[in-house]
């Protein structure tokens, strides 16, 4: 499993133009728990498709949510789509909206 060491804190420039510090907790309360990430094919998809002549997608950049109450993990079918994955199969997801099946 990947180990990932962020903080949440930083710097934000108030409407004065002056440069205040923000503390992790401030940082993560107001973001949420998110890292920036970058979605791609995986290494034999790369492989497969170079060696068919085909273009290999570029990696979609992005942020992730990190949700420790989630079962699954879920990518946006925009992203998948621009990388020019296929569904495999339906999963039915709950979410703050209800419960539906999704590819």
């Amino acid at each position: 499993m990947p180990v990932f060491e962020t903080s949440f804190g930083g710097e934000r420039r108030s409407s004065d133009g002056v440069v205040q510090k923000i503390p992790p907790r401030t940082g993560l309360q107001t973001i949420g728990p998110i890292l920036k990430v970058a979605i791609s094919v995986t290494k034999e998809q790369q492989d497969a498709l170079s060696s068919e002549g085909k273009e290999v997608p570029e990696p979609v950049p992005g942020v992730a949510l990190i949700d420790t109450g989630a079962s699954m993990t879920a990518v946006d079918e925009g992203v998948c789509k621009r990388l020019g994955l296929e569904p495999t199969g339906l999963v039915n997801i709950i979410h703050p909206g209800g419960q539906e099946e999704r590819p």
